[in-house]
């Protein structure tokens, strides 16, 4: 019933996009666990032992594999000449503001994220998202308005004067997509599977 709604955010990755929230108002994960429970759905105060468990749950989920990125954020193996262009988009200084790109924010060694908040025409500041992963992410922006990475690129082309063309933008896209690829974000279950997780239990154990 509220009508500022803002999107679910993915729990790949947790530990390494500190600060948490949209707009980066939780400098640790426990704390922003605690106010989802308290504040935003209203729950009764979680005992320690279960706000530490949910932590270490949530601190547990990875980025799915993507096999085209090396662990620096390099783009591997061959790519499309759209790719190569979007690259090279990627890393441009923005014209009028030549200490500003793409890759200022979105920094590829620290999973594509800046750890901090900005004023990117979305109503308020909000935290760099990450680009791992981002293919299964959408919809995108803190709201959701933007249904693909084609309408997001579109809007930080309005919004920093980039001057893209409609290739341009096509190129960007491709390139984001490459870098935020992954592999199927779920596994079907399995006798095998099964057996497999009651092994890494009884080795917890």
């Amino acid at each position: 019933g509220i009508v500022d709604a803002v999107t679910p955010p993915s729990l790949r990755g947790s530990r390494f996009l500190w600060p948490y929230g949209h707009d980066g108002r939780m400098p640790s994960l426990r704390d922003f666990v605690h106010s989802v429970i308290v504040n935003e759905f209203k729950g009764p105060e979680p005992s320690p032992e279960i706000l530490e468990a949910i932590v270490a749950y949530i601190m547990d989920i990875d980025f799915l594999p993507n096999r085209r990125l090396d662990p620096s954020g390099k783009l591997l193996g061959l790519k499309s000449a759209a790719e190569k262009r979007g690259e090279a988009l990627f890393y441009k200084p923005f014209a009028h503001d030549p200490s500003m790109s793409c890759a200022a924010c979105h920094i590829p060694s620290s999973a594509f994220v800046d750890h901090l908040s900005h004023d990117v025409g979305s109503e308020g500041f909000f935290k760099t998202p990450t680009l791992l992963n981002v293919d299964f992410n959408g919809p995108y922006f803190h709201d959701g308005r933007y249904a693909t990475l084609d309408e997001a690129v579109a809007h930080f082309d309005r919004m920093f004067y980039l001057g893209l063309s409609t290739q341009d933008r096509q190129d960007l896209v491709a390139y984001v997509k490459a870098i935020g690829d992954g592999d199927e974000p779920f596994v079907r279950d399995s006798v095998d599977l099964r057996l497999k997780e009651l092994r890494e239990f009884i080795t917890v154990l």
